[in-house]
């Protein structure tokens, strides 16, 4: 009798246990499908307003040109096909940014790590996006010194780089500046976006990178954006082994720091 109640006090545990980690899954995979659902809302969110909206404006755009032209002077059209440009780049960063950010939302991507040198990175980034600086005239400056090498996914970071410096753009008037610089340590490299635009308030600067606070405000010049560009940034220094933070003061300006591994 007793080495029968032993076994059915064994088998009790053991369905208990079991049962306890049944439970434990369930739980699980209910907070994998209500994350599931956020994502899909927030998606569905962002192509129906976000995106919706500046493609509305290019149709609409292009309508107009089309209809008129033989209307309107060249410098008419030139001034309309300059701002159809920027338009067109900055619906096309948020519509990569998108995608990049359902990537991650499905942890699809992971860094492939290789020495890369910064200064040409930094220069690599900069390229696709130089006409949005031209076209409010900000001075951007890549002060990295040529010897600086990094253990970085390479495409990762492009993103990061280009992301801030569009965000800087975003918030800086004309004629401003943009400069890039980087600070080598032991063990990390620490590089810095600094503009000198409107500035955040501290209220505005503690949500930046704080997962589910995603947020957008229009630029100087009205420009618009997902809001996901920040949080990207976010995800790709903590996949490449770095942390990212800002500093800003409200009229003066801001700065954008993250760190990546030196090469060993």
């Amino acid at each position: 009798m007793n080495l029968t109640r032993i076994k059915q006090h064994k088998l009790i545990e053991k369905q208990k246990n079991e049962l306890i980690e049944n439970l434990n899954k369930l739980k699980f995979y209910s907070e994998e499908l209500k994350e599931s659902d956020t994502t899909k809302d927030k998606l569905i969110s962002i192509i129906a307003h976000d995106l919706r909206s500046p493609l509305a404006s290019l149709i609409n755009v292009t309508k107009l040109v089309s209809e008129d032209f033989d209307i309107m002077s060249p410098e008419e059209i030139k001034k309309i096909m300059i701002s159809l440009n920027k338009e067109t780049e900055l619906t096309f960063e948020s519509l990569n940014n998108l995608l990049l950010w359902t990537k991650t939302q499905r942890k699809k991507l992971v860094p492939v790590l290789k020495t890369t040198n910064l200064n040409q990175l930094v220069e690599n980034s900069i390229l696709p996006i130089r006409t949005l600086c031209n076209q409010k005239r900000i001075a951007l400056a890549n002060n990295i010194a040529e010897d600086i090498d990094i253990c970085t996914d390479s495409s990762m970071m492009e993103s990061v780089i280009k992301n801030l410096i569009i965000n800087s753009i975003k918030f800086t008037k004309e004629e401003g500046n943009i400069s890039i610089n980087a600070t080598a340590y032991e063990d990390k490299i620490i590089i810095a976006i600094q503009d000198n635009g409107i500035g955040m308030e501290p209220k505005v600067l503690e949500k930046l990178f704080k997962s589910g606070s995603e947020f957008t405000t229009n630029g100087t010049q009205n420009e618009k954006g997902t809001g996901l560009g920040l949080q990207i940034c976010k995800e790709f220094v903590e996949l490449n082994g770095g942390q990212i933070w800002a500093e800003s003061k409200f009229g003066i300006g801001s700065t954008f720091y993250f760190s990546l591994p030196a090469n060993k």
